[in-house]
């Protein structure tokens, strides 16, 4: 039972980051995820426990890789308003914004 409740931890975290990182795919499989880990939590067998677990280990994985990238491109644009490195993201008078971290501007 304590390795669905660690499973489920990750899992919120996840979703958390997800927000943080403005993606709906990510926040709806995620959720997804969550849903089925709470819903089958009491019925979940071992031969689903593993299949969920990689897929949660994958998308977390994902979802940090992403975040980090978002903090590498804040720490960049900081250093670029204030003059420290040439302009490379706010060229032509972009403001350097980005919607989503999961698509390509």
């Amino acid at each position: 039972m304590e390795q669905y409740l660690m499973l489920g931890v990750i899992a919120i975290i996840t979703l958390a980051f997800g927000i943080i990182l403005k993606s709906k795919k990510v926040f709806f499989t995620q959720l997804g995820i969550l849903l089925v880990i709470v819903l089958l939590k009491d019925s979940i067998q071992s031969f689903l426990y593993i299949p969920l677990s990689v897929l949660q280990i994958l998308v977390t994985a994902l979802v940090l890789i992403r975040y980090k990238k978002a903090v590498d491109r804040n720490y960049t644009l900081i250093l670029e308003k204030t003059h420290k490195i040439p302009r490379n993201l706010t060229k032509g008078g972009d403001l350097g914004s980005q919607t989503s971290f999961f698509e390509k501007n």
